[in-house]
C-alpha cells in the first residue's frame, strides 16, 4: 500500500493516536484518565523533526525524510496498541 501525505498529516494522526486509547469503567476518573493518555501518548515514537526551508526542497533530504516516515508507519502500524485503531484505519483510507 502506497500512503502519499504531507508531514503535518503525521502529526496529526501521531497526536489523534496518543488521544484515542480506550479507558475501561474503573478508570474514568478525571486525574487517571489524563494518567492514562499521557503515558499511551508518551509510548508513540517520536516523530522526525523538521528542516529548515532551504534544506526542505533536497532530493536527499526528502529521500531521507519518505524513509523515515516509512519506518515511523511501519512501527506504529505493527504495535498493538495503535494498528488496529479506528484513527489509524480512517488516515490510511483518507
Amino acid at each position: 500500500m502506497t500512503v502519499f501525505r504531507r508531514f503535518s498529516s503525521f502529526v496529526a494522526l501521531r497526536k489523534a493516536l496518543g488521544k484515542s486509547r480506550p479507558v475501561s469503567h474503573a478508570d474514568r476518573q478525571k486525574d487517571t484518565l489524563l494518567t492514562l493518555r499521557q503515558a499511551h501518548a508518551s509510548a508513540l515514537p517520536a516523530l522526525h523533526t523538521r528542516h529548515n526551508v532551504l534544506q526542505k526542497y533536497s532530493p536527499a533530504l526528502l529521500q531521507e525524510r519518505r524513509a523515515i516516515l516509512e519506518r515511523w508507519l511501519r512501527g506504529v502500524m505493527l504495535d498493538r496498541r495503535w494498528g488496529g485503531a479506528i484513527v489509524m484505519r480512517e488516515w490510511l483510507l483518507q
